[in-house]
């Protein structure tokens, strides 16, 4: 599927006033002590209150021939029937990682708490990413996020992903040899505009 590519890279920072991450334990059938769920909300709360989440986020319309190209037909098949789309990004950032760390040096429980709570933390900043997005394109209606490793939208497509946005120097997000995004607590993803 060919893309050409709109204007430019534009960045956000993405404040969470509240932390709302009790879902996506709940989808995973996580049940965290009381203490362990309120401490861990209050050290992601805190670190995320110095440094908000950050997205960086393009433009793109769908095009017989364009700049670039996502590979794999399923990511063809999810965007069928859309014109344009959105291609992000959005980070917690370092520190969240650095915590997660710091916790594990005593508690490898609570360090993996700390990566749960974190988990839904950025589905949360992913989802405000999103209404940011309809806001500022001015639309209502898309198709759910497509992310590079689903389906045959290879993950080795990751790294050309993330170039396009500049998400490097936009938000300080690289990714590793095995296709792995740094900081983890890092979304990116293609968001179709119906």
């Amino acid at each position: 599927m060919n893309i050409a590519l709109a204007g430019r890279v534009f960045t956000a920072y993405l404040p969470i006033e509240t932390l709302d991450t009790a879902w996506s334990l709940q989808l995973a059938g996580l049940d965290i002590p009381d203490e362990e769920f309120t401490n861990g909300q209050s050290v992601i709360q805190s670190l995320l209150a110095d440094k908000p989440p950050k997205c960086c986020y393009r433009l793109f319309s769908v095009s017989e021939s364009g700049d670039s190209e996502f590979s794999g037909s399923d990511i063809a098949d999810h965007l069928a029937s859309c014109r344009r789309g959105v291609m992000f990004a959005v980070t917690l950032g370092a520190a969240i990682d650095s915590q997660i760390r710091r916790a594990g040096a005593t508690s490898q429980l609570a360090a993996f708490y700390l990566d749960c709570l974190a988990s839904g933390a950025v589905e949360q900043a992913a989802n405000k990413a999103e209404a940011l997005f309809r806001e500022e394109f001015k639309f209502s209606h898309s198709v759910s996020r497509y992310s590079p490793g689903y389906g045959d939208f290879e993950l080795s497509y990751q790294r050309e992903f993330l170039s396009l946005l500049d998400s490097h120097r936009s938000i300080g997000v690289t990714v590793t040899t095995s296709g792995i995004m740094t900081p983890r607590k890092t979304i990116s993803a293609v968001l179709g505009i119906l």
